[in-house]
């Protein structure tokens, strides 16, 4: 009894060895593919490169930015002379509308213009 269960005992330790061993060989060589070489000057030359294209990526996340704010600014004034542009539009349509049935006293004063300009001021 006791040689049994000291024997299966070992057997269930020698067991997760092993799937141990399996285990630390499967993530070892997934370390090394997502790290890299070991190779010391690989390893380095590859983490400058990572760097000069984090740079490179840097330069132009602030030139679009740039270009974004530039751009921003474009369709603000556009956004405001088109605003503008509808206001007077519409102040010009209603003005026309109200100039279109000329009041009493605008007729009046047109009358009396006429009336104050002599043919020799025209001339």
């Amino acid at each position: 009894g006791i040689i049994f269960g000291y024997d299966f005992t070992l057997y269930v330790v020698l067991q997760d060895n092993e799937t141990l061993i399996a285990r630390y060989g499967k993530l070892s060589e997934e370390h090394d593919k997502l790290v890299g070489h070991r190779n010391h000057k690989q390893r380095i030359r590859y983490h400058m490169s990572v760097k000069k294209e984090n740079a490179l990526l840097r330069e132009e996340v602030a030139r679009l930015k740039g270009r974004l704010t530039f751009k921003s600014g474009q369709v603000d004034e556009l956004e405001t002379a088109l605003t503008r542009h509808s206001s007077h539009k519409l102040l010009s349509e209603q003005a026309g509308v109200e100039s279109s049935t000329p009041s009493r006293h605008s007729r009046e004063q047109s009358v009396e213009i006429k009336e104050n300009i002599s043919p020799k001021s025209c001339q």
